[in-house]
């Protein structure tokens, strides 16, 4: 019988630590981060209803900015500026802006729905995902890298359907 009686307590106590975490998780503003850039803060998407948008904010938590609208941010190297993506009509393309707010420039802009901007080490490039073809076509929906150049000039790097999320440029040892 004192078996039996340890076992309601800690059950109370489970359920309580239980509720407590979904109440946390709940409440908690959902986001995704990039890594610091040489300006030491870090970038990113804040998903909070009216506070939507592109955020920079110090590691220790401190200085939070709103730079844009917009989701996937990417710092250049010299970390004075952002590439990230802005859906909307009837695709989405690749802007930069600047870090401070402000300086809103289109990188892309066709009739296919462009994601994941990664700028190069030396801020020249960016290499994004293209999708070409859309749900419920009969084409196969194709993911390509490409690279462009900040000021324009784009090259593919990949021509393989479905091959491609994501792109990370490396640093040159």
């Amino acid at each position: 019988m004192t078996r039996r009686m340890l076992y309601l307590p800690a059950l109370i106590v489970a359920a309580m630590l239980l509720a407590c975490a979904v109440a946390l998780l709940a409440l908690s503003e959902i986001a995704e981060a990039t890594s610091p850039s040489k300006n030491g803060r870090i970038a990113y998407v804040s998903y909070g209803g009216n506070n939507s948008g592109i955020y920079t904010i110090n590691p220790d938590g401190g200085g939070k900015s709103k730079v844009t609208e917009g989701s996937s941010p990417s710092y250049s190297s010299n970390g004075k500026r952002i590439a990230y993506i802005v859906g909307g009509g009837n695709d989405t393309e690749i802007y930069i802006n600047n870090v401070g707010g402000g300086g809103k420039t289109p990188v892309t802009n066709n009739n296919r729905d462009d994601f994941t901007p990664s700028y190069s080490p030396d801020g020249k490039k960016i290499a994004y995902i293209g999708y070409t073809g859309l749900e419920g076509d009969d084409r196969p929906l194709d993911a390509i890298i490409y690279t462009i150049k900040v000021g324009g000039g784009k090259s593919q790097v990949t021509n393989t359907k479905y091959c491609a999320s994501e792109p990370s440029w490396g640093s040159r040892q």
